[in-house]
């Protein structure tokens, strides 16, 4: 019962148009403890997206419909606190623009395992993930 307490505690929210990245950043998320879910737009985020059970957020930013930018704002309307780590292949102009949305680090595309870690530690207030 606790540790499912905890599981729900550490929930991150996983947001990404990709279905293979999906994939692959759920199970290196929980490859480092975290219980993660993913949705494929913006649109589907807001509607999931739920304060008692997501403790971050990690978005991609080129999404078809909603950008990752226009997803942070909005999330952070709801949820001033909320840690956010947005993801982009674009250049420095999308960086910028997610880091003004609201995010609190930007990692490019293509990553390292080991930076998601790190920074999702850190974005957690280093919480976890050890």
């Amino acid at each position: 019962e606790k540790g499912r307490e905890m599981a729900r505690a550490r929930g991150i929210l996983v947001v990404d148009d990709d279905e293979a990245l999906r994939v692959t950043l759920v199970d290196i998320l929980g490859l480092f403890g975290y219980e993660a879910e993913a949705v494929s737009s913006g649109e589907e985020a807001l509607a999931v997206f739920d304060e008692a059970r997501h403790v971050l957020l990690l978005t991609d930013h080129c999404m078809p419909g909603m950008t990752g930018a226009k997803l942070i704002r909005r999330l952070r309307q709801r949820c001033p606190a909320l840690p956010v780590v947005a993801l982009t292949g674009a250049g420095p102009e999308a960086e910028r623009e997610l880091l003004a949305a609201g995010a609190d680090e930007v990692i490019k595309k293509p990553f390292h395992i080991d930076q998601i870690r790190e920074t999702v530690g850190r974005a957690l207030g280093g919480k976890g993930g050890e």
